[in-house]
């Protein structure tokens, strides 16, 4: 991970992260993903004297669905996340359905959306951009029509589609078809492919988007707990690392194990962007809620997170109960510059009374504290007893952040350091 993480930091995509993170609404975020493989992993151990035992992250590699209907133009977006692999096998994941539309900055400084990146520059382009926009490394891609989608999509139909109205289409003429009557239909993967490629001019993206993500729940339904054979991977580690991930750079190998297991949709908060200076061509756009995309990716696929940022790393444990204090957390740590590369929900431990925040390098205390600042202005240090790989500072949210995001306190910082047992 730590030679991962020094490639990916070379390749930070600084604007399109950044942009939009003020102001972000807070939504509630749904727990994602089975942690305890992260918890029992005992691979990677660090003999050095004094410090805590190192814990490697699951490998969670990511792969990016582009869908092209036949004028050429990416209709539907979807980034897969892999389970961590469990008893040597690799099943199931999470979709997150990513709107086509999606504000994006251009090579030339521009303003875009996602799927023009592919009729400009084509599938390394529009991986590219769709990496950048999301905050993670994909170690697949597929980037395919209506008939090639859906001989993938063809071994897990039949799929009953429920569909709030009809779904329909329209040729290069204008002249339209209803591909899914309201009501829906059973569709086959043809079937399924052309729900994603189905576009009638004027339809705003937003309302595609409800269709696209109404499919793919459809799907999720359909595959239950999973169709056909995982994919066995090496076993842990026990001297030098495994290479888990590799074999999922084929798309192939990737979509049999994602199918093979119970599959979870996340649909992305997004609102259309007005005609001004964040749209100036007054087009069909789309921005996503940049904080809430962070903190789904650091949920699902952590080992694939790309920090933005050229300052610490962030591991988010939240024993609060209640997402909405996690994703504030993640936003406010965004907006002042920090990497939030891992986060999870855990009613395991005890809420402390203020928040915590620990490290392993002195080198990295000044800029943990800086950051916890923007979480408010009191905060506990204390001391390190998991030393995650890739991760510099653990910051665990204590009971004083519901009263400060009810009540903001200006950004500075006083922190004094404590002994852990009294925090609770």
């Amino acid at each position: 991970m730590t030679a991962t993480l020094a490639r990916r930091r070379r390749q930070r995509t600084l604007g399109a992260f950044t942009a939009g993170v003020i102001g972000l609404a807070v939504l509630p975020v749904l727990g994602l993903a089975a942690w305890r493989t992260l918890e029992d992993s005992k691979e990677g151990r660090d003999a050095t004297a004094g410090l805590p035992d190192l814990t490697l992250l699951p490998p969670t590699p990511g792969a990016l669905l582009g869908v092209v209907d036949e004028q050429g133009e990416v209709t539907a977006v979807a980034l897969l996340a892999l389970a961590p692999p469990r008893d040597g096998q690799v099943r199931g994941g999470t979709v997150i359905v990513v709107p086509a539309g999606s504000r994006v900055n251009l090579a030339d400084g521009g303003v875009g959306r996602l799927a023009d990146t592919y009729r400009s520059g084509g599938d390394e382009a529009f991986v590219e951009a769709a990496e950048g926009l999301l905050g993670v490394a994909v170690t697949s891609s597929f980037v395919g029509g209506e008939s090639a989608v859906g001989a993938i999509l063809q071994g897990y139909g039949p799929v009953e589609f429920l569909a709030s109205s009809a779904v329909l289409d329209a040729d290069p003429d204008g002249v339209e078809r209803e591909v899914v009557p309201a009501g829906g239909a059973v569709l086959d993967g043809v079937g399924l492919a052309s729900v994603l490629t189905a576009r009638r001019p004027g339809d705003s993206e937003m309302t595609r988007l409800g269709a696209v993500g109404d499919l793919w729940s459809s799907i999720a339904l359909r595959v239950g707990v999973g169709i056909g054979a995982p994919v066995t991977v090496p076993p842990p580690a026990t001297a030098a690392p495994v290479d888990v991930v590799s074999p999922f750079a084929s798309f192939a190998t990737f979509s049999q194990a994602f199918f093979a297991g119970p599959i979870g949709v996340y649909r992305l908060s997004a609102e259309p962007v007005p005609a001004g200076a964040d749209n100036p061509g007054g087009i069909d756009l789309i921005r996503l809620n940049l904080a809430q995309v962070n903190l789904v990716t650091a949920t699902v696929m952590p080992d694939s997170v790309s920090p933005p940022y050229p300052s610490v790393t962030f591991y988010v444990r939240s024993p609060l109960n209640d997402p909405t204090m996690t994703l504030t957390a993640v936003a406010r740590l965004l907006y002042g510059g920090a990497n939030v590369v891992l986060v999870k929900e855990d009613a395991s431990i005890s809420a402390p009374a203020r928040n915590t925040i620990s490290f392993i390098e002195e080198a990295d205390r000044d800029e943990a504290e800086k950051f916890a600042g923007y979480l408010g202005p009191d905060f506990a240090v204390v001391p390190a007893d998991t030393r995650i790989d890739g991760v510099d500072v653990i910051l665990t949210l204590g009971e004083s952040f519901r009263a400060e995001v009810a009540n903001p306190a200006p950004p500075q910082v006083t922190t004094t350091p404590v002994d852990p047992a009294s925090e609770g």
